[in-house]
């Protein structure tokens, strides 16, 4: 018992040393057996890469005290792979010319403004967010009509939420700067910008890239200036909404830009490996799979080939020759990817771009990365065009968010909505038959076979949904609340009678014919016997036809009502 006491206190007193030593630590140790670490470990600490039994991982001073409780033996990884001299700083956006270098914060801002205004009609910058250290989260729309919302298919990139890993904040730099320069010369480019809205995020974590100086990114770790995951934030279809307690400032903020939007489409940019990740990263394939498997399998596959078409022998063969289910490479909770897949009906990637880790990519290999990547970054943008898309309206040709549901394949968010905005919806798919479904609150559901003949195909199918009507209750002397709308038609004032055999509460509201809610007229405690309500005001809504309802308790009664002038 004193032997199992004194041990117990050595290990206290090596956590309690850890906790005062740093908040941050890069670490490697040995675990063969693959269930532990997706069941256990992965919930502990932030996970890297698994190599074989090898497990190497991140962890914050509470997430270390956590892992040392554990009683793995552990070798930590030092910060030395790259000396301050591989990293080449740009002080002034001329000397970003030839990509070879990383740009200071002030001038990171600088070139995503000069973007804008250089090229004011096909690109415009917004601030999404400030980071708890006070820097601005960017983001570019590029697309020839930038200034409208146009139905047609949004893609989102971003990188470096894991602000060492930070190739592709260059590669994303570069990849506005080229979509951009060569729009008027590139056919594909011109394409691209014309039948879709490109949205690019290139440093999603600016805290953590410049955590050492907003003058270097030599400083940069992993976690952000909180030293927490952000790729461990998100919610998970799996754990739920707070994997990892509290939601961190940057994951609010592209929680909220996501909800804003209406992306078919997304990938987000790392290193460490080199590989394309898709979903599931909650669970193995084993456990479950996406039912868009298939064209994940696909996509990846694209993207792989070209990286190492345009590369040396080796480059981005890691796990699967380039491309791996993430809960296959290990399980992942509160990630990016399964966040906006599951909450979002957003397909979203993980592409790991070079195998640094702990450090910034040398600048010196900024150049070779782009070469290697920059036809596969076009032809993913590409992939969100295929399959079928189309705009879904009512009869009066105003646009729905309507739900557009494959029968037999889609579960889990795999289908999709269409904009409330534009109407405009987009559904990758793999080639096949599909008995499509259309559907959306107060209208007739209609159902259409769309045929996919190839992964190059793309089909439009636009959709016009009609009212249902099957909800409003004929006014006739069954209806026990004796619910009477006078006069109809009506011009300015209307009046409503009712009789209750009991006090209860009582509201009466105003439709449009496709069940949108314009205005509740009437919310009281109606007495017993008839109550009559007066010259209620609608002369602020428009000609046309209306629905009428009255509710008491759970129980509702409709009347068409027409406007006139």
């Amino acid at each position: 018992m004193k032997k199992l006491t004194i041990i117990f206190s050595l290990i206290i007193l090596c956590i309690n040393a850890i906790s005062q030593q740093k908040a941050y630590y890069h670490f490697k140790f040995v675990e063969p057996n693959k269930s532990i670490i997706n069941s256990t470990i992965t919930n502990i600490i932030s996970i890297d890469n698994v190599k074989n039994d090898t497990v190497y991982a991140y962890a914050n001073a509470e997430e270390m005290q956590k892992f040392v409780a554990l009683g793995y033996k552990y070798s930590l990884i030092t910060e030395s792979s790259v000396n301050s001299k591989s990293i080449l700083m740009a002080t002034t956006v001329d000397q970003m010319v030839n990509w070879d270098k990383y740009p200071t914060y002030s001038v990171y801002r600088a070139m995503m403004k000069k973007f804008e205004q250089d090229f004011p009609s096909l690109c415009k910058l917004d601030s999404i967010g400030l980071t708890p250290n006070g820097h601005k989260i960017y983001v570019v729309k590029l697309s020839n009509n930038v200034a409208v919302e146009e139905p047609e298919t949004e893609v989102f990139y971003t990188s470096t939420m894991h602000g060492d890993e930070t190739t592709g904040f260059i590669l994303m730099l570069r990849l506005v700067d080229s979509l951009l320069t060569n729009y008027s010369t590139s056919i594909r480019v011109a394409s691209l910008l014309n039948n879709m809205a490109i949205y690019i995020n290139p440093l999603a974590n600016p805290d953590g890239t410049y955590k050492g100086s907003d003058n270097s990114v030599s400083g940069a770790i992993r976690y952000n200036s909180n030293y927490v995951d952000i790729n461990r934030n998100f919610p998970d279809p799996r754990v739920g909404e707070h994997p990892q307690g509290a939601w961190e400032q940057e994951t609010q903020i592209m929680m909220n830009y996501a909800a804003a939007r209406h992306f078919t489409q997304s990938a987000n940019f790392h290193d460490g490996v080199e590989l394309v990740n898709y979903p599931w990263d909650a669970w193995t394939s084993a456990s479950r799979t996406h039912p868009d498997n298939n064209w994940f399998i696909h996509v990846s596959r694209q993207y792989a080939d070209s990286a190492q078409a345009h590369s040396p022998a080796g480059y981005f063969t890691d796990e699967s020759n380039g491309i791996t289910e993430g809960g296959d490479w290990y399980v992942v909770a509160g990630g990016r990817q399964d966040y906006m897949n599951w909450w979002h009906h957003c397909k979203e990637v993980t592409i790991e771009l070079s195998p640094n880790v702990n450090d910034p990519t040398p600048s010196e290999q900024l150049q070779k990365y782009w070469n290697y990547n920059k036809a596969g970054l076009i032809g993913y943008l590409e992939s969100a065009t295929k399959g079928f898309n189309g705009i879904i309206t009512n009869t009066s040709g105003s646009p729905l968010k309507a739900k557009v549901f494959i029968s037999g394949h889609d579960s889990d968010s795999s289908h999709v909505y269409s904009s409330s905005n534009t109407g405009f919806y987009a559904r990758p798919i793999e080639p096949g038959t599909w008995q499509v479904t259309y559907s959306a609150k107060g209208y007739l559901p209609q159902t259409k076979s769309i045929t996919i003949t190839n992964w190059d195909s793309n089909v439009t199918q636009n959709v016009v949904l009609e009212v249902d009507l099957s909800w409003v209750n004929p006014m006739d002397d069954n209806n026990p609340y004796r619910f009477k709308v006078s006069p109809n038609p009506f011009s300015n004032d209307i009046n409503f009678s009712f009789s209750l055999v009991k006090p209860s509460p009582v509201s009466i509201s105003i439709y449009t014919i496709d069940g949108r809610l314009i205005k509740t007229i009437s919310d009281i405690i109606g007495q017993e016997g008839i109550n009559i309500i007066n010259t209620a005001d609608l002369s602020g809504i428009s000609e046309g036809t209306y629905i009428i309802s009255l509710r008491v308790g759970n129980k509702t009664y409709s009347q068409i009502i027409q406007h006139i002038r």
